[in-house]
């Protein structure tokens, strides 16, 4: 645990680096999944068996996803202070889309080929989809209404707090949430 818990730290102070910055897509892609999958990972420690190999690599992809997930919803507030992520510095939603949707598809597969009962797996899967994962495609959605609005090209300083900010409470969106469930979803 203690292991682990170093990793998280190194994780966050790799992160501070985020702000002021020019990064590449690599780097901010190997940020984003450090941070993430070092805090599940952390996570994963407080039970008493060891991962494995395979479910390491498949929890540190987890949380690298959850972490992309998390830079998707606080595009505003990164934008505002400053911090430099996928989001922040792409020039085309489609590019994050694609990528977060790859994304997941790989890690599905290769949750399915862990070796748990299949049942379980997809209960899991379903669990972190509906909570997590669809909710980003609405969000992602907005963005590139957003963009379209600036002649398809992403331009994050160039939207207000409301354009970027995507209110999940509202019933539409809890229903396009619940379409990319069934639709974006592996």
């Amino acid at each position: 645990m203690y292991k682990t818990l170093k990793e998280v730290y190194k994780a966050q102070v790799e992160s501070k680096k985020q702000t002021g910055n020019s990064f590449t897509k690599k780097t901010l892609t190997d940020l984003t999944f450090f941070k993430g999958g070092s805090s599940v990972i952390f996570y994963r420690s407080a039970f008493s068996l060891t991962a494995t190999v395979e479910e390491t690599k498949l929890l540190y992809n987890l949380g690298g996803l959850m972490q992309l997930s998390n830079d998707i919803f606080d595009v505003y507030k990164d934008r505002e202070a400053g911090i430099k992520t996928l989001l922040t510095e792409t020039n085309h939603i489609k590019d994050i889309r694609d990528f977060f949707k790859a994304g997941l598809h790989e890690y599905y597969r290769d949750a399915f080929q862990l070796g748990f009962p299949q049942k379980n797996v997809r209960e899991f899967l379903d669990i972190i989809s509906v909570g997590i994962f669809s909710r980003c495609f609405v969000c992602l959605q907005q963005l590139e209404e957003n963009e379209r609005s600036t002649g398809n090209e992403f331009i994050v300083h160039k939207y207000s707090r409301k354009q970027l900010i995507c209110d999940m409470d509202k019933k539409i969106n809890m229903l396009r949430s619940a379409w990319s469930h069934i639709n974006d979803i592996p």
